[in-house]
């Protein structure tokens, strides 16, 4: 988690640092640190258009490369694989996050008048999108690393070996071996994806995968 994070970390870190430098600069004639960060009504406007288009253009092109990669994924081993990415809750988080965002970014905006400007509002609204751009990239990256052969067919089985322990302590067994069934199914489904498209060591992994599991 920590490597994938850094990208998005090293990013808001770079602009925020070059924010500080040439901030610094610009503002020696300004009196005290608060009236520099202090907007006028026409900069809050304009900042808070500007963040919610740019969330809105960001989140868009990550939901089409996800998207893309999904539709690969699934058109290369099995449809029921789209089901993976659909329960998953980082999945959800991610995207319910970036549209919360920009929801609270055009909601702030219809706030600020000519002579009003909520400044705290304001600030959390920036903050708020400086999460949502680190998110996004390692976000991205994670996405198509979970895509791959190997990483995919491994959390199908570890989320299967925990519907069977769900399976022997609860008393609702039939969903969970339903879902257990699924997500062997799944590997199945990946294992003869890989024979069909002649991918030797994916097939080999899935079948070693399967045998694990059931011994």
């Amino acid at each position: 988690w920590v490597a994938a994070a850094l990208p998005g970390l090293a990013l808001v870190s770079v602009s925020i640092m070059m924010f500080v430098l040439f901030g610094v600069l610009d503002a020696i004639h300004y009196r005290s640190v608060k009236d520099f960060f202090t907007p006028d009504p026409a900069a809050a406007a304009g900042v808070l258009g500007l963040v919610g288009g740019a969330e809105g253009v960001v989140l868009s092109i990550v939901i089409v490369a996800v998207v893309f990669g999904i539709q690969t994924t699934s058109s290369r081993y099995s449809p029921r694989i789209i089901g993976i990415f659909t329960r998953n809750p980082l999945n959800a988080f991610v995207l319910s996050f970036a549209l919360a965002s920009i929801l609270y970014t055009f909601l702030i905006r219809s706030e600020v008048k000519v002579n009003y400007v909520p400044l705290w509002s304001v600030a959390v609204a920036e903050v708020l999108a400086l999460i949502n751009f680190a998110i996004l990239l390692p976000y991205v990256s994670y996405i198509f690393e979970v895509m791959r052969a190997e990483p995919l067919v491994e959390s199908i089985m570890r989320r299967a070996k925990r519907e069977l322990r769900a399976a022997t302590s609860t008393r609702h067994a039939r969903r969970h071996r339903d879902a257990l069934m699924t997500s062997i199914a799944q590997v199945t489904d990946i294992a003869f994806g890989s024979i069909q498209l002649g991918d030797l060591p994916v097939c080999v992994h899935t079948i070693e995968v399967l045998g694990r599991f059931l011994a």
